[in-house]
């Protein structure tokens, strides 16, 4: 008899803990069901970008993470961050440039905004920006393809 009555706190204990667990999955089945676009592709792995700012150029990043976030990797450093929804990427790379006829490097930010047209090709607009004077934005087009 003693057993029985010990167990009482015990049931009352795993009763709550699953009608608690029943409301957590019904909020993220909701949460993940609504509004939110998925991913139509995975961006993650090694891409050329090409680009065509002032002038044109080109560079291997890799983009580590899950299929909506993660990095932006170049040269071996994360260097920025991607989001993708649906079709549509959003990424910004940070890069150290060496000005030319000069000994200094100075900080760009280039931001890329674009569709996904298949698993290996997207494309889109972006722009470029030294860190020091941000207001002086060039704009431009660029292509990624999958290494």
């Amino acid at each position: 008899m003693n057993i029985v009555k010990n167990m009482k706190p015990i049931r009352k204990l795993l009763k709550a803990l699953s009608a608690a667990a029943f409301i957590i999955v019904l909020s993220t089945m909701v949460l993940v069901n609504s509004g939110c676009k998925q991913a139509e592709y995975n961006i993650t792995g090694n891409w050329l970008i090409n680009f065509t700012l002032d002038d044109t150029g080109s560079f291997l990043v890799a983009f580590s993470g899950t299929k909506t976030i993660g990095s932006v990797i170049w040269e071996n450093q994360m260097s920025g961050e991607y989001n993708v929804a649906d079709t549509q990427v959003d990424f910004v790379l940070r890069i150290y440039v060496n000005i030319t006829n000069s000994t200094t490097t100075e900080l760009f930010i280039y931001t890329f905004t674009g569709t996904i047209e298949n698993e290996d090709r997207m494309s889109g607009t972006c722009t470029a920006a030294r860190y020091s004077t941000p207001d002086e934005v060039v704009s431009g087009i660029w292509t990624g393809d999958r290494r």
